[in-house]
Formats: C-alpha cells, structure tokens, sequence
C-alpha cells in the first residue's frame, strides 16, 4: 500500500460504520451544532481512525477543552493536529484517504 492511495486504505468495518452513524444523525443539522457527545464521538472515531494508519491524532483548541470539562458550552468545530509516527505532518493526500475512508468528505 502506498500512502497517497486512497482505494488501499482499510478502516475497520465497526469504526467506518460508526463515522456512518455519526454522519447519518447529522445530516442536515446546522453547522456547528455539536453537543458535547458529537465532540467526544466524532474525537474517538478520527483518533481511532488515524491511529490504525499509523497517524497519531491530538484534540486540540475548544475541542479538548470540551472534553475535559463538559460543562463548558461545546465546540463548533473539532480540532486535530496529525503526526506521523516519525515526527512529520502526513500528507494531505493521506489524510484525505483516511477522511475518505470513513465517508467524509471536503
């Protein structure tokens, strides 16, 4: 598999349907309308996601704040940052394969 090929990237079938779950029961929401469970799940499911192509994924900004204290009004938005695990950014053509994958898409 080459890291660029985004019709090689495998996801586990429970993780990829559970992205479709998430999808599904947000479909036509206004943008922006997390609660604090759609920014734990969505978290779980792109750390996880990233994490089985070798991607280590950090929550960051109001996102992790979210998640540590839940009675904080909730993020609009989930911050990630994506490491290689050699140190380096992966490739958008990576991260787009991983997005991709899961049924995300631009």
């Amino acid at each position: 598999m080459t890291p660029d090929d985004s019709s090689q990237i495998a996801l586990p079938y429970t993780l990829v349907a559970r992205a479709d779950a998430f999808r599904r029961a947000h479909f036509g929401t206004i943008p922006g309308a997390l609660s604090v469970d759609d920014v734990q799940e969505i978290a779980e499911i792109l750390t996880q996601a990233f994490g089985t192509v070798g991607i280590e994924a950090t929550i960051v900004g109001g996102s992790a704040l979210t998640l540590q204290v839940p009675t904080l009004e909730p993020s609009n938005d989930v911050d990630i940052v994506l490491e290689e695990r050699t140190g380096r950014a992966p490739s958008p053509e990576r991260v787009t394969s991983v997005m991709h994958a899961l049924g995300f898409a631009k």
